[in-house]
């Protein structure tokens, strides 16, 4: 396989790096070396044929026999691997189930690559000869004819001048990926770019789509609408004859500005609530009627459908038995540490995806008004610090040393749920929790910890690290297949670096390939935005995790944490002497009761 050959027919995507692929050459990679030939990593037939299908997986753990699952570094296809801190509190058969259903996601995608590239098997079809005046007719992939003017009646829009620019370093320059010949649009104008993406020339149209996530970064969608329009009718250069204006312009243009329109409608809907865009989209089904009525029929049928690819997280309900309160446990105690990580993540991803594409735009969240221009960012880091101070205050509250250490083994439990069901966020925030100075200070609770729950606390803190800008969560969120919910903290500081790190414009040019970062990424959080877990609403835990009173001071947490555990001087706790014997053995005892009482539950 040569760089060459990857180029000549890219009509794939890669799931995993999303660049569009020469077809042949991803699955004879596939099937050669089990991977993407150009990202290197693990990929199956499978999963190709799910990406077109757009289908939905079920992704089902048997606990019964976890010894048998993959390690926690495996691949994209294989299920993290169930820690023995979860399997004592499963039934026999019980096992945790997630869905992967972003069909509205990957049918919307797949239909905007066969638009884009059917434009070159318009183009490359003949066109039949015709004398002046005469109308001429396309036949395209589908056997449907294509009607166009007759080229005394055509009729250039008004301001089509605006368009007519040098393919010159004045107006647009290119760059290159390593290992691609294509050209990547580097800095242009925005009339320049929007000339380039429609033309039968640009093969990058994972550009587009990343365009469509980040234009309103330089522009409107109501501008942008606008100069769609002037481009529809663009003028016939003076040298061309007819035959190849509408092969090699119209039909290309058309085609792509058709597939940008309805991605356009797609990612966001509520910009067509306004007047002047209902207005602008109007004009367009009228211009493709006119033009090819089935292309005009095409674009009514998106924007009457524009709502209704909106995903509900869950439909079903159900209530989950709770322990009874009694001179053992109480509060979140009577909570199954699985029913509590299934239920926050559900509250966390319902927070998640109702976060617009525009609010990670503009850094919003910086800023002072932050509350008013990204309030579903926002309400999203609220909610985060507060699973933050649910997890402190449960644990300092805890009267005894016993039921301390189970407080512990709740919120690790809860976290490493969260990793196996990919709430990243979650599991970040109950960690970060663990670590505060007023949990982590209880050096006698956590002593009376069994070892294999260090480990895993272990592991959890390994995965968070924040060394290298959270190289080894980046790792697994990158290889985890949705539903997922991504650690929103790294997603933004991607956001602010892909930004700050690129100059906007230059000599009256914008950045686009910057652009083309910032919607790369935006279209990475859409796409899990789009996939729903598969888990019901347990109603009497969520009204419980909503009325818990938290404690936000970290005075008066860790006066708590004091009062409740005072310091040791001692650098080594020895559990089997007085004083702590007696509580050792208590915080055992108490552990494999509640154990079994939760099992019951289940």
């Amino acid at each position: 396989m040569t760089e060459q050959r990857h180029m000549c027919i890219a009509t794939t995507m890669c799931p995993k790096c999303r660049e569009l692929l020469c077809e042949e050459c991803l699955m004879k990679g596939i099937k050669e070396n089990g991977c993407c030939y150009k990202c290197k990593q693990p990929l199956t037939l499978e999963e190709i044929k799910l990406k077109r299908r757009g289908s939905t997986m079920i992704h089902t753990t048997d606990f019964s026999n976890s010894d048998k699952l993959p390690p926690l570094s495996a691949k994209i296809g294989n299920i993290p691997k169930v820690s023995s801190a979860i399997s004592p509190l499963l039934s026999p058969g019980r096992s945790l189930s997630f869905s992967s259903n972003d069909s509205s996601l990957a049918a919307s995608e797949d239909s905007f690559l066969l638009e884009y590239k059917s434009s070159e098997k318009k183009t490359n079809s003949s066109i039949p000869s015709s004398s002046y005046g005469e109308s001429v007719e396309s036949q395209n992939s589908t056997g449907k004819s294509s009607w166009f003017e007759n080229e005394k009646d055509y009729s250039p829009h008004s301001n089509a001048n605006m368009f007519d620019l040098p393919t010159t370093d004045e107006y647009i320059t290119f760059t290159k990926e390593s290992g691609s010949n294509a050209k990547i649009i580097q800095y242009a104008t925005l009339e320049k770019c929007l000339q380039f993406i429609t033309s039968k020339n640009c093969e990058d149209s994972y550009f587009t789509q990343c365009f469509v996530y980040s234009f309103k970064l330089i522009t409107t969608t109501t501008k942008l609408l606008k100069l769609l329009i002037i481009l529809f009718s663009p003028n016939k250069p003076i040298d061309m004859l007819w035959n190849d204006f509408i092969q090699n312009i119209i039909i290309p243009t058309r085609t792509r500005i058709l597939a940008l329109v309805k991605m356009l409608i797609q990612v966001f809907p509520n910009d067509f609530k306004e007047e002047q865009n209902q207005e602008a989209i109007n004009d367009l089904i009228q211009l493709y009627t006119t033009y090819n009525k089935s292309m005009g029929l095409n674009l009514q049928k998106s924007f009457d459908n524009r709502f209704g690819l909106k995903m509900e997280c869950v439909i079903l309900k159900r209530n989950v038995p709770l322990l009874p309160v009694d001179d053992k446990f109480s509060g979140i105690l009577c909570i199954s540490p699985l029913d509590f990580a299934e239920q926050m993540t559900l509250i966390q991803m319902e927070s998640f995806v109702a976060i617009p594409s525009d609010e990670f735009l503009n850094q919003g969240w910086t800023k002072k008004n932050k509350e008013q221009l990204t309030p579903h960012i926002v309400n999203m880091i609220k909610l985060s610090n507060k699973l933050i101070h649910i997890v402190q205050t449960e644990i300092v509250m805890q009267p005894t040393y016993a039921l301390r250490s189970l407080a512990l083994f709740y919120f690790i439990t809860a976290a490493e749920t969260m990793r196996t069901i990919q709430n990243f966020d979650g599991m970040k925030a109950i960690v970060t929790a663990l670590q505060s100075v007023s949990v982590f200070r209880l050096k006698v609770s956590w002593e009376m910890l069994q070892q294999s729950t260090k480990s895993i606390f272990t592991n959890l803190v390994h995965i968070c690290s924040e060394d290298n800008n959270f190289t080894e969560l980046r790792k697994i969120m990158n290889i985890a297949i949705p539903p997922t919910i991504p650690f929103i903290g790294s997603t933004l500081t991607d956001l602010i670096y892909t930004s700050d790190g690129n100059k906007a414009s230059t000599n009256n040019k914008f950045n686009f390939y910057k652009l083309r970062g910032i919607g790369n990424l935006i279209k990475e959080i859409q796409m899990k935005q789009k996939t729903s877990f598969s888990f019901n609403i347990a109603p009497n835990v969520r009204d419980f995790i909503n009325s818990i009173q938290v404690i936000s001071n970290e005075d008066q947490l860790f006066n708590l944490s004091q009062k409740h555990e005072p310091k040791v001087t001692e650098k080594f706790i020895d559990l089997t002497k007085k004083p702590y014997k007696h509580d050792a053995k208590e915080a055992k005892e108490l552990l494999k009761s509640y154990l079994k009482r939760i099992k019951q539950l289940r």
